[in-house]
């Protein structure tokens, strides 16, 4: 049986799920604190800068993705709700904790631009090749690229990313490649990163989480496991 205490830790972030009047609701939150193997206090949730009332009594969906680990959600009740300083929740798990991604990280498909730029031998030179790609999915380890040019599972490529405002630039492995007809594109390639920052990586988390809260809103995600989960 999966513990509390084996997958939460004091400052880790998880999402509170609400269901009501066939709306999902999903609001970021914090471990606060680890009271029992059932108990945790977490952050309350605010948006555009206000608390969003919670009552005691209310059953919520808790969600993280723990690293290594993969997607995880249960369950929870609301005992108390506390607004004085920092507005918390103590909340009591009452059902079992489920895993329902077992990737490292969550895929998220979307299509982006990404520049790559490699070496390769022309005539026994050594030459650098910028090219123009696009993302298949994307997640908080690699990415699955379209691309024109056949590279070879061991090759070491830089991509260049912007994602909003921000560039990132880093370093990544060829892990697999075959060929597709997708679009202009020949080649769909796999790629893991290497030599990024933690800073690096927890941006692209965190755009794929903000990308999936908006198609959510939309109503173009359906997010049928945590109907599951929080209607069962």
């Amino acid at each position: 049986m999966v513990l509390l205490a084996d997958l939460y830790h004091i400052g880790d972030r998880i999402n509170i799920i609400r269901y009501r009047r066939k709306k999902v609701d999903i609001y970021p939150s914090q471990v606060l604190d680890i009271l029992s193997n059932d108990l945790l206090m977490v952050s309350g949730p605010i948006r555009k800068s206000s608390i969003v009332i919670m009552h005691k009594g209310d059953i919520i969906g808790i969600e993280c993705i723990v690293e290594n680990k993969g997607r995880y959600i249960f369950r929870a009740e609301i005992l108390n709700r506390y607004e004085k300083g920092v507005y918390k929740l103590e909340i009591r798990k009452i059902s079992k904790i489920r895993r329902f991604q077992q990737r490292k990280f969550y895929r998220f498909s979307t299509s982006l631009p990404v520049k790559i730029i490699f070496n390769t031998k022309i005539n026994d030179l050594s030459k650098s090749i910028e090219e123009n790609c696009h993302t298949k999915d994307i997640s908080g380890s690699g990415m699955k690229l379209l691309c024109n040019y056949k590279h070879s599972v061991g090759d070491i490529i830089q991509c260049i990313l912007k994602l909003n405002d921000k560039t990132l630039r880093f370093d990544c492995e060829v892990v697999r490649i075959e060929e597709t007809d997708m679009g202009d594109y020949k080649f769909l390639m796999g790629i893991k990163y290497i030599n990024i920052k933690d800073t690096e990586r927890d941006f692209i988390v965190k755009f794929i989480f903000g990308q999936e809260r908006k198609l959510r809103k939309k109503g173009l995600i359906w997010v049928i496991i945590v109907l599951i989960i929080l209607l069962q």
